[in-house]
Formats: C-alpha cells, structure tokens, sequence
C-alpha cells in the first residue's frame, strides 16, 4: 500500500520545522495533523506566513510525540506492508525525523520513499496533474492534506496511467 504524504514547515533553511503533515493513502484513507509544538510563527518565512498559515485550522492539533504516535498506529491499521511516498528531501527528512521519535516506529513496517522522475517531461506532467487536479476540487496548494490528495492523484495518473 503506498500511503501519499505532504508536509508544511517554517521555511527553506537548515533548520526546517515541521507544522502540518497531510497523509493519504492508495485506498482514499486519509489523516491530517497540525502540530502543536516543535515550530513558532517567528521562525516561520514570510511566504509560509502567507501561504501556509491562513490554512491551518482544519487539522487534529497534536504534539511532536502524539502525532508520531498518531501516524504509526494508523499506518499499522493498513494489513499490508506500507511504502510512505514523499516528494522533496524536505518532506521524507521531516517525517523520518517526526516518527523517528516514536518509540512505537520500530514496531511499525513501512519504508519511507521519495518520488524519482524519470526525466523532465514526466516531473512537468506530474506537476501539470497535481494543479490541475487542486483546480478540478477547488482546493488551495500548500495545505499538506490537499497536496497529498493531489500527490495520489498525479501519481495514479503519470505513474500508474490510471
């Protein structure tokens, strides 16, 4: 089962912090989490304050160790071997870091995967299916839960050519 995810942090730097994690798995199960703690509106850039932030509100609001606790025991739900498919560095580092927390992760099977283009006609076709499919549901990007819902549908559509 591949299980989509995005993530929101405060910014492009060497020290991003994690704000909101959307999760979305082949099957049209889903989990949304804002966090509570680990980051502050002061060490967010001002793009996310912009872009991000006005979206949040939406989510279960937890801690660090409660939302990896949260995400494991829903990731243990699924009775198959799970892959979480991520699509930057700084989603897969932010979620391994997150889980990596848990002391329920090692108990939890599943591989953490980025997403690899085989060239740069299949990134741009991915890229042109997820705006295209955040227009056809009238969603914002960046809100982890809907990148991630956009995420599943690019995939299924470029990758899997369904």
């Amino acid at each position: 089962m591949n299980v989509f995810f995005d993530t929101e942090f405060t910014g492009l730097t060497s020290d991003p912090h994690l704000i909101s994690i959307g999760l979305v798995a082949d099957n049209g199960n889903h989990l949304y989490i804002e966090l509570t703690n680990g980051w502050a509106e002061a060490q967010c850039s001002s793009w996310v304050r912009n872009h991000v932030l006005p979206q949040l509100g939406t989510g279960e609001k937890l801690g660090r160790r409660d939302a990896a606790n949260r995400i494991l025991i829903w990731l243990s739900s699924f009775e198959t071997e799970t892959t979480l498919l991520g699509e930057t560095d700084w989603d897969t580092i932010l979620i391994s870091q997150l889980l990596g927390e848990s002391k329920k992760a090692a108990s939890v099977g599943c591989r953490i995967n980025q997403l690899a283009y085989r060239d740069t006609s299949q990134a741009r076709s991915f890229e042109n299916a997820k705006r295209d499919f955040l227009a056809t549901i009238q969603a914002s990007p960046h809100h982890a839960l809907n990148d991630a819902w956009a995420f599943r549908a690019a995939w299924h559509l470029v990758f899997v050519g369904r």
